[in-house]
């Protein structure tokens, strides 16, 4: 058995009188061993993640979604031993505007976000007043307060990128139309010239028709 879990479990078997006791005396003892993960090895999940969502050819692909999914989970996981790791809410909660066509989901998601952050905060401040899972309400709200002006103002460009690809494709749409339109001109006014120039052929052409 790890000297961790070992120590955790002399604590509660000596009566610390509280479960919050006990998560105390495994965070120290984990800071002690220096178990956890390093900053690099989170660097090179987040960065997997990043280039999966942007590998992804469709623009609402099933992946994209689990994506941004394991982000918020990635900072869930780190963030109370590390504070930095608030940057995962916040590139999760930027991506959702331009993954998601409704601006109320993605702010239902925002929130959804923010209250996940605030709960395990609540846990990890109140319920660990020191070591290294303490998060601290001061890390707390930066991090909500970041995932909510990161998060809302991508809702902005989201909304004005997808008007400017509307716009794109109404002008296309016009410049098919006016091609059509000048190619059944040109046709007609083939057509006028030739049977005012040559209303002989015509006319033999159409009895030929009518026999």
């Amino acid at each position: 058995m790890p000297s961790s879990i070992r120590s955790t479990v002399r604590a509660a078997g000596r009566g610390c009188g509280s479960p919050t006791a006990a998560l105390s005396s495994f965070s120290r003892s984990w800071s002690r061993t220096g178990i956890f993960g390093s900053h690099d090895c989170q660097l090179i999940v987040f960065l997997t993640l990043f280039w999966r969502l942007y590998s992804a050819t469709k623009e609402h692909s099933p992946a994209r979604y689990w994506m941004v999914l394991a982000t918020c989970i990635l900072g869930l996981v780190t963030f109370p031993w590390n504070q930095g790791a608030s940057t995962f809410f916040v590139y999760a909660a930027a991506f959702l505007p331009f993954l998601i066509d409704s601006a109320v989901r993605v702010i239902t998601l925002i929130l959804l976000e923010c209250l996940l952050i605030l709960g395990e905060s609540a846990v990890c401040t109140i319920g660990v007043p020191q070591g290294p899972f303490h998060i601290g309400w001061p890390n707390a709200f930066i991090a909500i307060f970041l995932t909510i002006v990161v998060g809302g103002g991508n809702i902005y460009f989201a909304e004005q990128k997808r008007a400017q690809s509307k716009l794109h494709a109404a002008l296309e749409e016009n410049v098919s139309l006016a091609a059509v339109a000048e190619r059944e001109r040109i046709a007609r006014d083939l057509h006028d010239v030739l049977a005012i120039r040559c209303p002989s052929s015509c006319s033999r052409l159409n009895l030929r028709a009518g026999l």
